[in-house]
């Protein structure tokens, strides 16, 4: 068996399918807006925004932050959204299908 199969093969992929955004270099992914909270940091605004993933079974909330530029106008909680990914990091967020 090579060092690659078996249990220890699970060690040796560091990057699993669990964490569907860490290997996504451009894409986006539908979720559901739980909310919205300004922050300040230094004086300087950011949103974060809090989701959980349309696709994904149970509630586990994430926070993406952003600034107030890359937030759609006029969203709700309970609103469909669609996260714009970077290299893993959201950098837009939008009303699904607008």
């Amino acid at each position: 068996m090579s060092p690659l199969e078996g249990e220890d093969a699970t060690l040796a992929r560091p990057y699993s399918r669990q964490c569907y955004t860490l290997g996504m270099l451009k894409g986006s992914r539908d979720a559901v807006l739980k909310k919205i909270q300004p922050i300040s940091v230094h004086g300087q605004i950011s949103l974060d925004v809090q989701y959980i993933y349309a696709d994904e079974d149970g509630e586990q909330i994430r926070v993406a932050r952003v600034g107030p530029e890359a937030v759609e106008q006029g969203l709700d909680p309970g609103d469909r959204i669609t996260l714009d990914f970077v290299m893993g990091v959201v950098t837009h967020v939008r009303r699904s299908g607008a």
